[in-house]
């Protein structure tokens, strides 16, 4: 399912800058991702030593994400048997392995695969650190080292979910916020201090990365045409994110009480009040209602970051299915009603995934190289268009970005929104000598793409007008020509 038609499309906007980022020398590495990501910079890390083993077509960059997840079905597996036995073990690692919204960021370069897989190692690790005798009927002595290789494993694997992408934070304290409550039930202070000694561990591992943290935070506060979200908007987002991947369908309230009745339908058929069923409870949950109330004030609401908390979501809809406990209530045909329902939307995640596709920038470059003149200028909006255009065209045409001063060693914080004095600056000298112009366009909603129209409008006649799934290409011929 990974490798199916891994190359088919070119690379998306935030791939080919992923890649971009990913050819720098290893030390200018996390400086880029400090000014044109809003992530910490492992996965480019790891990217560029993978880049350099297997190179860096579009197929060799998805596969790094493809590989990761024969680790990810593993730790699945153990984590379903930990909490909820053998058979929800078996049916969890066929959720990590099949589930759409795995299978979409399983081939795509991008962050969320290796996310995924560290947040469920992260998370089985934590079932360990709070594991008592009932659960395992191990013997005090054993069950001690149990808790202590989880915390240190919980410590390890938290830390790099962190440096991965910031939505660990979310399940960092979900698990914080468990292992707290059951030390004060326990009203035990060794508890207490080695759950904050834990997290305090992994808040320094991130200080060194902490001023470009808040960097980030405020390049994503200055960028105001990105949309926020509501709480409830939140919640309903990720229920239909982790049940159908977003399909169209399944963003509503309708989402939001299947998801509520299987995790029920999983905790009843699990029957045991240990801290590792209020773990899954809290992460299926908790970073939800967290990254909506946060995004009330930074638009940071990003549904592909709840890879963290997904994991817990498949363990509850396995016991849901493969629970090993009846209730009078819950019968075979409830417990089948629970598989056909989730196999449902889960198969129309996968059709809904097919029928999406990504901006066709090798369609647009191959456009415009077979039909450019050598010194036809190429007009784009920097921001959206020059760094997966560039992946793609080899020509030595004169691509010309706009606005005039952008500079992207600055990232958000430098203006990205083309003016009539960039038009007068850049456009105007690049047409004085030219029968033939284009205009690359994407991801330029508001940032002056009407503007350089206008301009080219002026000049000339636009003779074709393509567009390659929200890419734009407009090729444009000087009057009198």
């Amino acid at each position: 399912m990974r490798l199916h038609d891994i190359a088919r499309e070119s690379f998306w906007l935030d791939e080919a800058g992923r890649a971009a980022i990913a050819h720098l020398p290893l030390s200018q590495i996390p400086g880029a991702v400090s000014v044109v990501e809003l992530s910490p910079p492992l996965y480019h890390l790891l990217l560029h030593v993978w880049m350099l083993a297997f190179g860096d077509t579009d197929a060799a960059l998805r596969l790094f994400s493809a590989v990761l997840v024969v680790p990810t079905v593993a730790v699945a597996w153990s984590l379903g048997t930990a909490v909820a036995g053998p058979r929800s073990g078996l049916l969890t690692a066929v959720l990590a392995a099949l589930h759409p919204f795995a299978i979409r960021y399983g081939q795509e370069a991008g962050m969320y695969a290796l996310l995924l897989c560290l947040s469920l190692a992260t998370t089985r690790a934590a079932v360990d650190a709070l594991a008592t005798g009932a659960d395992t009927g191990e013997s005090a002595r054993a069950l001690r080292k149990r808790r202590a290789r989880g915390l240190a494993a919980y410590v390890v694997f938290g830390a790099l979910s962190l440096y991965t992408h910031y939505y660990a934070v979310y399940l960092l304290a979900s698990v914080a916020l468990v292992g707290v409550a059951r030390s004060a039930q326990q009203r035990s202070r060794h508890g207490l201090v080695l759950w904050s000694a834990a997290h305090g561990v992994i808040a320094l591992a991130f200080v060194p990365w902490l001023p470009a943290m808040a960097q980030q935070a405020r390049l994503a506060a200055s960028v105001t045409d990105w949309d926020g979200v509501t709480l409830a908007g939140a919640l309903t987002h990720w229920c239909a994110t982790a049940l159908a991947d977003g399909a169209p369908w399944s963003q509503s309230l309708l989402s939001v009480l299947v998801l509520v009745w299987l995790a029920a339908a999983g905790v009843m058929r699990i029957g045991r009040n240990t801290p590792s069923i209020w773990l899954m409870g809290v992460i299926a949950v908790g970073p939800a209602i967290a990254a909506g109330l946060v995004s009330l004030g930074l638009h940071s609401f990003r549904d592909r970051g709840f890879m963290v908390a997904v994991g817990a979501t498949w363990v509850l809809l396995a016991a849901a299915i493969g629970g090993v406990r009846d209730l009078p209530r819950f019968d075979r045909a409830g417990r089948a009603f629970v598989a056909v329902a989730a196999a449902a939307m889960a198969i129309s995640g996968i059709v809904f995934d097919a029928t999406e596709h990504k901006e066709d920038w090798r369609g647009a470059a191959g456009m415009v190289a077979g039909g450019a003149g050598i010194n036809d200028p190429i007009f784009l909006i920097h921001y959206g268009a020059q760094i997966p255009f560039d992946r793609y065209f080899s020509g030595s045409q004169p691509r010309i970005g706009l606005p005039a001063n952008f500079d992207w060693t600055r990232g958000y914080a430098a203006r990205y929104v083309a003016t009539t004095a960039d038009i007068e600056a850049r456009v105007v000298p690049a047409l004085e000598h030219t029968r033939q112009a284009w205009a690359v366009l994407s991801h330029d909603e508001g940032r002056g793409s009407a503007t350089l129209l206008a301009a080219l409008d002026r000049w000339g006649t636009p003779v074709e007008d393509r567009d390659f799934h929200a890419v734009r290409v407009v090729r444009y011929r000087a009057r009198g020509a």
